[in-house]
């Protein structure tokens, strides 16, 4: 049988039979898991011969054709006779010969073990996944699926009582005993539509109606065999089976058909509590449609109906606009299945069943005609064009049927679809033409109103093109079907000339030429039903309004015919019209959704019907009359005018004359550009009239006119380069601008334009003319390469045929190209889906390869020109540029350019491609030309080309073995000489190339690490690794990291870390890493360390500079502990040798000291007693001195408690004795409360954690401890003071603050600093000290902190702490929330009673922080803590005592909320906590500064992590609602004061405090945004304090998990989600990109939350559809966030997809935007919703519909060059400036061996 690629591109193309046929395409990875054919059964079935079926075939032809003629799919040659035994063989058996039975019972027996793979297989598999039968499933069969049985009673009819006449072996035995009989009870009446009189014939019911056609033919068999794994039977699962033979009107006058249904569906739907789940196959598809409007009309069900009770339409292989196969059957009783039977077999059919019964028995079935194609020539075409018509084909396909002769009166000419209706309805009896036209209608409605109106016209409801969905917004279809099977598309048809038959036309079975074999021509399809039915409806016809205004949601799912060519069903991957209900992936895609999974489904499409679909002629009503307008209109250049040569052109049609224009012809639009150009250009030109002229020329570009001007201009060389240049810019406009806007013929011209401008390029032209021409192209390409531009690569090979400039244009285009399809995220590009990827591979590979990589490829557009490819091209250029010992000029310019051109495609060309070309080999061999300029080029191909990741083991031989040979790594050794860089004078050029080749040497290693197995014998590892570890000694970190990063790869690689090679450079691995990891963040800037010179060069921060650093010293200390660990004898040598050479000399001077060990608690014992003891002298004179000694204090208390802490146990023992050792000192050196509680907290800690003391006794001895300070927060007196604001100042000692300050005019003095404290200032702030030190607050930190923190929660000491704290917390809280206000409210000036008003800002002076900040701030840090502390005795440092003591107490009440929070439930199930708690943090927090609210926020980040999942409802509304509220007033509020500042700064305006404030609100925008994050992220997990789960709970629903996390809370909780979306849309104009990027990310992964039904989730629908969606685009058309244009992009793509089947808010919004028409936002959201699981095409999409609304970057404008490339950072050193990069070492933990790796620095 002859394959698609033979009948539509012709007898030259591989013929193969239809059940090897590949697909386009292969087929998806998703969701087909299949069981395959076990080998052994394999093998016996090949080892059959063929000629035992094929003489059965033979035999059996005459016999079965009925069958298979009226099968309307088509059915395999083998069917399984096995039931004949069953059955009364007598009359048979001198028909069929005893051998051929006996041979058909062995066939039969071998193809069943061959195909018998587990049909339950899918839905255990879903079903070990949690998938489980939800919607109760009911299925609609096809035309041929349902068995029809005899109910008639009387006597013709009583033998065959409840026997099938269709779908049984009864009906085989019926036809060949009793073919009269049968053809009575199978015939309708003619005049009726209904059984004949004395006949009673029905559908068989239940699951046997439809599981099997006859015994041994499964039909729906494995579907239901794969329900019952998920939990279905007849009681949530049923199939609605019909007399697929009547009309729809008599299903449910006869049978009561529809009302079953509607009867069945809602019972299932009360007695399961879900909406059902309908499965529809081939003409089931029709019925159900036709019910769904049936259900709805009046009387029935009502609107409403089908999204009450429906859930999802399961739409398989649905013939939605017919089957074409079916006009042929009811006009001359054939189809493909009769015309292509061999001679013997067409001679037993035609005796048997002729064509005139055959033909008779289809028009008596009404049912049958239903299946006749719809849509018309708007869809099928008309005589001279059809949607799917292939380029290069012979004959259209909207010629339906096709004479050779048209001169007869039966034929007077070929016929399109709709005349072939006529003419069967002419030709045919009134009986069946009032049939026909009584129940169907096959048009199209191109208006709303017409569809409305066939809601009443029953006609109209199987046809989906003149009748709509149901009004169900919930409803969800799903289109399964097969494609790539070859399929009836038209026929050629001759006058019948038998005198018996009754016919007129029959196929022309004689006819076999080119395309056509023996009269019928194939298309695409499932064989059965072609791609336009299966498909237009899906994929288009319901994402038209009119057809679906309910925005019901419709998913496809393609499946590409690949089958078993030794299963006769052909097995788990066919794509068959029928057998594909035995799919893999369609019973997997169909128990997903009836488990309730049909979310998980994504579009997947593998044909071109997209493109098919955008071809049919039905519109939206508005493009509808848009195509009408044009036909009337001309957009552009219609009218006649002037060309080159001054000869009349139009519709841009003149291209012949490129020389240039004769001066008195020239246009006087073009004169008067070339004037505005000399103005601009003139430097003595006026501003105001230069001004005036570039206006004139941006408005040029608007003007109609402009592409023709813009290529006169280009065109004449007699103008002056840059006035050409100008000509191409207008030519680019009308590209990118106004495609859309041209008609073909237009665009076209254009097209033309571009190329003649390319034909004449020449080596005089500029580099920036060639470039700009090469833009053009690729721009032109982008939008119509492959579509209607297909001879564009042999325009290309015509070009690199000609001058060396034209092929330097060539790789430019090719280069651009690349970068533009596959490099960057092109909009245009990325609009065209694969398409452009496709083409791209195709051009640029090899013939050859392409054949071998896919073999069963179908070329439908064929894109390429010649065998070669562009990479042999190139390849072949690239050896001639360095073939001659001296390179010329013109040979080096061709080599940089053809190389530059080879690093964009070589990150995705085919690998095999490079090898048959040697392009790697040609690239290599630039390394060693002597020539500068060209030498430094290939590495950046080489770097390309090996970090890619995937390489097959002969491709990594043949691409990545070269590089490791020996004279390949010589010569790298030698570049790698030659990049020697002088650190005090860098060349940036010679820098840039040797971190470019230390990474390109880090990929080669990567690769030989991933498959060390894959290096070739002939590898010289010993001399690569030399090399790496030269690169590693590279003085500029920068070029070291990749190969230390390398390093430690290869030193866990066991193949490769044990190698000999490796072990010889152990010693000088652990020198130089030692070497390396001294602290360069320590040394000066200045320094003349040749590490710190470069890392000046490459880093431009602090953060980026420790971080890179910390990377640094990670892998250097992971390289020593791998090497420890591999060779310790090797590594202890190494070792001891240092040591010794250290310690030799490390008491150079000084007394011997017996050093300690580590864990000795008596040597521990000893430093405790000797830091208790140490004193220095006081000296309070010199201020620096004090201050020293306090520092010293502070750290030799911290020394003890961390003594205290490790040895606990052993300190305890005398813990009498340290007792009175600690209270001694204490008394005696601590000068302050603060001090003491340090020393009491050394006590604390022995007795809390030293578990060798009876826990009661130690519990009882800490309770001690902490009553003292208990007491002091129970104190009356405290409570009374922190009552109110102004004994919470007098509490502070600053009761006469304000006084002292009126009273000195603080308000007046400009330089606090300068002012010295008078002494009433100092003593004020002595007493302000004394005062701040009697509280309690800061001694309970210290005490909470050593309780809680450093302790593991199962511990037993925190445990203790948790019981202690339990019962203080009570105690504690009421005066430690007052605090808290008090401290806050501090900054509020209407707090400070009888404060005069110009002392207003005094209070916000005095409590603002001074910040040093790094790249801001004037000095160094050291200078600026210098400079704070010589103002200590000023006014200026008095107000910093005031700032720290109100801050001491805020940040410390802070802390102290933390600690409680660790405690878990006890602090958070407090009753009364929330409000006052709110209060408390929130009363005044807009009045402290953005610093000090950036610390109240961090701070709540863990307190709500913490907050246990019982206690979320009760304390986190009122926290997380306040938070947001008074975070988002704050932060908007300085945002906008910030910019209102910078739109009034001046040029003189000193922006250092405004870079300040901005980076600091910065700080408080990213800390609230990371709450949000922290709150919705997706993967966020719950707290550890969650209760414990029960053993028999841990397997069971994972809704549970779901349901704990904070995001689902949130959610779920209005009061929080209010403020929480609130403020990220106010984030998403906040100019912190970084801010922005989280927000736009975050709010897209909520946007599907709210895609439901509940109230909540449509007033938040709403919200996000209006404000969200408005800030998107409104920080879209900001320049200022052109980065984050493509998170902004996906943020409204997901509100549109998501939203749009459910509100038209978002489309208002767009349609809201000046110059957006309904056309365009209607086609863009078409576009998203096919490219839903293509997230680069959704933003590009999204770009294109706002591209005049999206801001422009500074370097688009024209006003700043783009980003040089080379200035940018690679990938791989982005990472290198990440915090905590990880090595991917791929080993288990090991031990802690920092101290060993320390031993080397």
């Amino acid at each position: 049988m002859s394959s698609l690629r033979r009948r539509i591109l012709g007898p030259s193309g591989d013929s193969t039979s239809d059940s090897t046929e590949a697909s386009r395409d292969p087929s998806p990875v998703k969701g087909e898991p299949v069981t395959l054919v076990p080998d052994s059964q394999l093998k016996r079935l090949k080892s059959k011969k063929s000629k035992r079926r094929q003489g059965l075939i033979f035999g059996l032809g005459g016999l079965f054709g009925l069958v298979v003629a009226a099968f309307f799919a088509n059915q395999h040659d083998v069917i399984n006779l096995e039931g004949l035994v069953d059955l009364n063989l007598e009359s048979l058996l001198d028909v069929i010969p005893a051998g051929i039975i006996r041979d058909a019972k062995d066939i039969t027996r071998h193809e069943r073990e061959a195909v018998n793979y587990d049909s339950f297989s899918v839905g255990l598999h879903l079903q070990s996944q949690g998938v489980k039968a939800l919607h109760p499933v009911i299925m609609i069969p096809g035309v041929i699926s349902t068995g029809l049985e005899s109910w008639g009673t009387e006597e013709a009819s009583r033998q065959y009582f409840r026997k099938r006449l269709w779908g049984s072996w009864s009906m085989m035995r019926a036809l060949v005993v009793d073919k009269k009989g049968w053809k009575r009870h199978i015939m309708l009446d003619k005049l009726t539509g209904l059984d004949p009189p004395g006949v009673k014939l029905r559908s068989a019911q239940g699951f046997d109606a439809a599981d099997f056609f006859i015994t041994g033919y499964w039909i729906w068999s494995k579907i239901l065999e794969n329900l019952a794994t998920l939990g279905y039977d007849p009681t949530n699962a049923f199939t609605a089976a019909y007399d697929w033979r009547l009309s729809c009107a008599n299903l449910e006058h006869r049978d009561h058909y529809f009302s079953r249904l509607r009867s069945h569906i809602e019972t299932a739907v009360q007695t399961s509590d879900q909406k059902v789940a309908l499965i529809s196959h081939s003409m089931g598809s029709q019925v159900l449609f036709y019910f769904f409007h049936w259900v709805e009309a009046s009387g029935h069900g009502g609107p409403g109906w089908v999204d009450k009770y429906v859930d999802s339409w399961i739409n398989v292989s649905g013939c939605m606009l017919g089957a074409l196969k079916g006009l042929p059957a009811v006009l001359s009783g054939e189809m493909k299945d009769t015309a292509q039977l061999n001679a013997f077999a067409v001679y037993g059919l035609e005796k048997f069943l002729g064509k005139d019964e055959r033909c008779e028995i289809f028009r008596t079935m009404p049912g049958v005609s239903m299946m006749l194609p719809k849509g018309g020539n708007e869809v099928w075409g008309n005589k001279t064009w059809a949607p799917d018509d292939l380029p290069g084909q012979n004959i259209s396909y909207g010629t339906f049927i096709n004479f050779r002769e048209s001169n007869s009166t039966q034929s007077p000419s070929n016929l399109t679809i709709e005349e072939s209706l006529s003419y069967l309805l002419k030709h045919s009896d009134t009986w069946y033409k009032d049939a026909v036209l009584d129940n169907y209608s096959h048009g199209v409605a191109h208006t709303s109103a017409e569809v409305e109106t066939n809601e009443f016209d029953h006609r109209k409801w199987i046809n989906p093109l003149e009748s709509r969905l149901p009004l169900a917004p919930n409803l969800k279809i799903y289109c399964f079907y097969g494609v790539g099977k070859a399929t009836e598309r038209s026929y050629f048809y001759h006058e019948e000339t038998d005198p018996l038959s009754s016919l007129n036309v029959t196929i022309d079975t004689s006819l076999t030429a080119g395309t056509i074999d023996r009269g019928v021509i194939m298309g695409e399809g499932d064989g059965t039903v072609p791609l336009l039915s299966n498909g237009y409806m899906c994929a288009r016809g319901w994402h038209l309004k009119r057809f679906n205004p309910a925005g019901v949601k419709i998913k496809v799912y393609e499946m590409p015919h690949e089958p078993d060519r030794f299963s006769p069903r052909g097995g788990p991957n066919t794509g068959d019209h029928v057998d594909i209900l035995g799919r893999s992936s369609l019973n997997d895609l169909i128990l997903r959704v009836a488990g309730g999974r049909g979310d998980q489904i994504e579009d997947n499409y593998v044909s071109n019907i997209r493109e098919y679909s955008e071809k049919v002629r039905i519109y939206e009503e508005e493009d509808t009359i848009k195509s009408e307008m044009r036909d009337h209109l001309g957009l552009l250049f219609s009218r006649p005018r002037r060309g080159v040569h001054g000869h009349e052109t139009s519709e841009m049609n003149g291209v012949e004359g490129v020389n240039g224009h004769d001066g008195d012809d020239k246009p006087e639009a073009n004169t008067q550009i070339l004037h505005a150009l000399e103005i601009i250009h003139n430097p003595r030109s006026p501003n105001e009239i230069r001004h005036n002229a570039s206006r004139y020329l941006e408005e040029i570009r608007f003007d109609e006119e402009a592409p023709y001007h813009g290529f006169g201009l280009a065109s004449a060389k007699e103008h002056p380069a840059i006035v050409r240049h100008y000509g191409l810019s207008l030519l680019e406009y009308a590209v990118c601008h106004k495609w859309s806007d041209y008609t073909s013929e237009q665009s076209r011209a254009l097209r033309n334009w571009v190329v003649t401008l390319a034909l004449n390029i020449s080596s005089e032209d500029p580099p920036y003319i060639t470039n700009k021409v090469a833009e053009i192209w690729v721009e032109i390409a982008k939008r119509s390469w492959g579509l209607d531009w297909i001879d564009m690569d042999e325009l290309l090979v015509r070009l690199w045929d000609g001058p060396s400039a034209q092929r330097l244009l060539v790789l430019t285009i090719l280069e651009t190209l690349s970068e533009d399809v596959f490099g960057i995220d092109d909009s245009t590009a990325a609009l065209r889906g694969n398409d452009l990827n496709r083409a791209c591979v195709d051009i640029f590979t090899p013939a050859d390869v392409l054949t071998d990589y896919f073999p069963s490829r179908e070329i439908t557009i064929n894109t390429r020109y010649g065998s070669e490819g562009w990479l042999a091209r190139m390849a072949a250029l690239l050896e001639w540029c360095i073939s001659d010992e001296k390179v010329s000029q013109d040979q080096q310019v061709s080599a940089v350019k053809v190389l530059a051109t080879f690093k964009s495609v070589i990150t995705w060309v085919i690998p095999r491609a490079l090898v048959t070309t040697h392009a790697v080999n040609r690239i290599c061999a630039c390394l060693a030309v002597s020539n500068m300029s060209i030498q430094l080029v290939p590495v950046d191909s080489l770097y390309a080309l090996y970090n890619r990741s995937r390489f097959s083991e002969d491709d990594f031989k043949d691409l990545a073995g070269p590089m490791l040979n020996a004279d390949t790594i010589n010569l790298l050794k030698q570049l790698c000489q030659w990049l020697i860089i002088d650190p005090s004078d860098i060349d940036e050029a010679k820098y840039l190339l040797l971190k470019k080749f230390s990474e390109m040497i880090f990929n080669i290693g990567r690769l030989l690490e991933e498959r060390p197995s894959f290096a070739p014998e002939d590898s010289d590892l010993g001399r690569f690794f030399d090399l790496l570890m030269d690169i590693m000694k590279n003085p500029s970190l920068h070029v070291s990291i990749p190969a230390l990063h390398l390093w430690v790869k290869l030193l866990n690689s066991d193949k490769i870390s044990n190698s000999p090679a490796v072990m010889a450079l152990a010693s000088d691995l652990l020198e130089t890493c030692s070497q390396r990891l001294i602290r360069f963040e320590a040394l000066p800037e200045d320094s003349k360390n040749p590490s710190i010179m470069f890392l000046n060069e490459d880093v431009d921060t602090m953060p980026e500079k420790h971080a890179f650093l910390g990377n640094y010293a990670r892998f250097c200390n992971q390289v020593v502990e791998a090497v420890v660990q591999k060779q310790p004898i090797d590594a202890l040598y190494h070792i001891l040798s240092q040591a010794d050479q250290v310690l030799d000399h490390v008491y150079d001077g000084e007394p011997a000291f017996q050093g300690p060990l580590k864990r000795d608690p008596r040597f521990a014992l000893k430093m405790f007693d000797y830091i208790l003891d140490t004193r220095c002298p006081e000296n309070p004179g010199c201020v620096a001195y004090t201050d020293a000694v306090r520092e010293l204090q502070a750290f030799s208390l911290h020394q003890l408690q961390r003594l205290a802490m490790r040895f606990p146990n052993d300190f305890v023992i005398i813990f009498d004795e340290v007792q009175r050792k600690i209270e001694s000192v204490s008394r005696t050196v601590a000068l302050d409360e603060q001090t003491r509680a340090r020393y009491s907290s050394i006590l604390l800690i022995l007795m809390h954690r030293a578990t060798s003391v009876d826990a009661q006794i130690r519990e009882a001895r800490v309770d001690q401890f902490l009553q003292p300070l208990i007491d002091q927060w129970q104190n009356h007196a405290l409570g009374h003071s922190l009552s109110s604001f102004q004994s919470f100042t007098n509490l502070l000692g600053l009761e006469g603050l304000q006084q002292y300050l009126s009273a000195r005019a603080v308000q007046k003095i400009p330089n606090w600093s300068s002012h010295p404290l008078d002494d009433e200032g100092k003593n004020l702030q002595a007493h302000m000290e004394i005062a701040l030190d009697a509280l309690p607050i800061r001694a309970t930190k210290t005490i909470m902190s050593v309780s809680l923190e450093r302790l593991e929660e199962t511990s037993q000491p925190f445990e203790m702490a948790c019981r202690l704290w339990r019962k203080n917390i009570p105690l504690i809280l009421p005066n430690l929330l007052q605090f808290i206000s008090q401290s806050q409210a501090f900054h509020n000036p209407s707090n400070w009673s009888g404060l005069p008003p110009e002392m207003q800002d005094v209070v916000s002076r005095i409590l603002t922080d001074r910040f040093w900040q790094v790249g801001i701030s004037h000095g160094t840090r050291d200078e600026f803590y210098a400079k704070v502390g010589e103002t200590r005795t000023t006014l200026e440092g008095f107000a910093s005592s005031v700032r720290a003591a109100v801050r001491a107490i805020r940040e410390t009440g802070y802390r102290l909320l933390y600690y409680m929070s660790l405690l878990g439930e006890p602090f958070y199930s407090f009753p009364e906590l929330p409000g006052p708690l709110s209060r408390a943090l929130f009363a005044d927090a807009l009045s402290l500064s953005p610093h000090q609210m950036t610390i109240l926020v961090d701070m709540m980040r863990p307190v709500i992590d913490n907050c246990p999942v019982q206690s979320r409802s009760h304390f986190l509304p009122s926290i997380l609602t306040t938070l947001f509220e008074q975070v988002d007033r704050k932060a908007s509020f300085e945002w906008e004061r910030i910019e209102e500042k910078s739109r009034t700064a001046t040029e003189d305006d000193d922006l250092t405090n405004e870079m300040k404030d901005e980076s600091i609100l910065r700080q408080l925008t990213m800390a609230a945004v990371n709450v949000v994050v922290g709150l919705l992220e997706p993967s966020k997990t719950s707290p550890p304090a969650a209760p414990e789960v029960p053993n028999d709970k841990v397997n069971g629903d994972t809704a549970a998990l779901i349901t704990d996390t904070h995001r689902y809370f949130v959610l779920q909780t209005p009061a929080i989600l209010k403020p929480v979306i609130l403020f990220c849309t106010h984030a998403l104009r906040m100019r912190d990109t970084r801010a922005c990027s989280y927000i736009a990310r975050v709010l897209r992964s909520i946007v599907p939350d709210f895609a439901g039904d509940s109230p909540v989730e449509a007033d938040v629908r709403e919200f996000i559809s209006t404000e969200v969606l408005k800030a998107c685009i409104t920080s879209l058309h900001d320049p200022y966030f052109v980065e984050l244009q493509k998170d902004f992009a996906m943020l409204i793509a997901s509100i549109v997809i998501s939203y749009t089947p459910r509100t038209q808010t978002p489309k208002q919004i767009l349609l809201s935007l000046p110059g957006i028409s309904t056309e365009k936002v209607d086609r863009a959201i078409r576009h998203l919703f096919r490219a839903q699981s293509n997230s680069k095409q959704q933003r590009a999409i999204v770009l294109d519909l706002l591209e005049g609304f999206r801001g422009v970057a500074i370097h688009e404008q024209g006003k700043l060059p783009r980003p040089d490339p080379k200035k940018v950072r690679s990938e791989m050193q982005k990472q290198y400036m990440t915090a905590d990069m990880q090595a991917d070492v791929k080993k288990e933990p090991s031990p802690d061996l920092t101290g060993i790796a320390g031993m080397f620095g």
